[in-house]
């Protein structure tokens, strides 16, 4: 059983295949994942959740100053995971607007509105952050379909939606990965809708695609100053002393855990008072 320790190994597993007469990256995976978590739960749920290499999972949990247990997963079969790191963002974007948009079976405003945070969320855009592309929405459409067309959405998430809108669409702000919590389980949510047509279980983020973003962890590398997470640890998280808050490692997404994912073993890596 091969175990994923590294992103390297992950990696390893990208090839490239046809779906609707369009090329995507896609990484077929089939062995051990991991999770950090601050509770010892084994209940794997339908919903999406993120996992990754043991390497970047123990990275990403001891960014909170709390217990911390390594869960081991095993896949039940070979899952296939779409790259949503920058080798495949132009081969997505396309996928996008030639396949996904025309597509009877999915509402054009629900595509549209899954690129535009796909773009936020995981910098899909050809460009800086001025090349943000909302198609047809103003701003305020964007943020309504937040407010009435998504459950359980907590309601600053609204104001930081528009803060990161109007204010780090500029040339200046690269596009990276950013994740807010809240809008990346809308992301994943919707992803799973358009994807699993297609046989496809879930995501790969792979950071050290960019080498500006390589360097996590790293404060004195000129180019993550100008990184959209950043700023938006800087000025959204101004309060919150967590280095790379919104400045995720490698991650994947399994779109449906309880169906493709084993009960887990766990450990406790951490303690801390």
């Amino acid at each position: 059983m091969k175990r994923y320790i590294n992103s390297k190994l992950i990696q390893e597993e990208i090839n490239t295949k046809n779906i609707k007469g369009h090329d995507l990256k896609i990484a077929s995976i089939n062995g051990v994942i991991y999770r950090g978590d601050h509770h010892t739960s084994n209940v794997l749920r339908k919903t999406p959740a993120f996992y990754g290499d043991i390497k970047h999972a123990i990275l990403y949990a001891l960014q909170q100053n709390k217990d911390t247990y390594m869960k081991a997963y095993t896949t039940v079969k070979p899952l296939n995971l779409l790259v949503i790191s920058k080798s495949n963002h132009v081969m997505l974007d396309t996928f996008f607007r030639e396949v996904l948009l025309n597509d009877i079976h999915f509402n054009k405003t629900v595509v549209k509105i899954t690129h535009v945070i796909l773009q936020i969320c995981v910098g899909m855009i050809n460009g800086n952050m001025d090349a943000l592309d909302l198609w047809d929405f103003s701003v305020k459409e964007v943020i309504d379909y937040f407010k009435y067309h998504v459950d359980e959405v907590p309601a600053e998430l609204y104001t930081k939606i528009e803060f990161i809108i109007k204010n780090f669409n500029t040339k200046d702000i690269y596009p990276s990965r950013m994740s807010i919590r809240p809008i990346d389980k809308i992301l994943m949510k919707n992803l799973k809708m358009l994807f699993s047509g297609y046989n496809i279980h879930g995501t790969w983020f792979d950071a050290s695609e960019d080498p500006r973003y390589f360097t996590f962890g790293s404060k004195n590398h000129d180019d993550r100053k100008h990184l959209l997470c950043h700023h938006v640890d800087k000025y959204i998280y101004k309060n919150d002393s967590r280095q790379d808050l919104t400045c995720p490692p490698s991650e994947l997404c399994i779109f449906n855990p309880s169906k493709y994912l084993d009960i887990p073993s766990i450990v406790k890596i951490k303690s801390k008072s």
